[in-house]
């Protein structure tokens, strides 16, 4: 079997499936954004392509760090410094699907000092109609959206 030849994630829009055989052998890859350690899918043809697209589209957005209020996405890992008080609240995404995940990370173990709230922007966090208040030093919260009834689970990790 021959070598796959290299393609990034963010070259797929650029491909037309008129550009590769049904033979040829590709590999897919996604750099999540430059953190460690990229995600490799091997594809022989159009339709394998296809799926590794898809699978690609649910991988998790790469770390990001957050220093002021900003409106959180799903699949999004935020790294929260609200050490100097700028970051206060977090918008939770206004349409949630079930399954959409977020993760938040008290990068600096300043939230006990510095609070910050997670607004729930419409939907129900743990089956109530509370926004979150992340209060805990060196936290990690993981939200999970389920459904309007119940709407964000959380589960977190100190």
């Amino acid at each position: 079997m021959p070598t796959p030849a290299p393609i990034t994630y963010s070259d797929l829009p650029a491909l037309g499936h008129q550009d590769l055989a049904e033979t040829d052998n590709i590999m897919v890859q996604h750099l999540n954004g430059g953190a460690p350690g990229p995600t490799k899918f091997f594809v022989t043809n159009v339709g394998e392509l296809a799926s590794a697209v898809g699978a690609m589209q649910e991988l998790p957005i790469a770390w990001q760090l957050k220093t002021s209020n900003f409106s959180a996405v799903a699949r999004g890992q935020y790294a929260v410094n609200s050490s100097s008080g700028q970051v206060t609240t977090i918008s939770l995404p206004a349409s949630p699907a079930f399954g959409d995940t977020i993760i938040f990370l008290d990068s600096h173990g300043q939230f006990a000092t510095h609070n910050v709230s997670v607004s729930r922007n419409g939907s129900k966090i743990e089956g109530l109609d509370e926004d979150l208040i992340m209060n805990a030093d060196k936290a990690m919260v993981t939200m999970t959206y389920i459904s309007p009834t119940l709407g964000w689970r959380i589960s977190t990790i100190f």
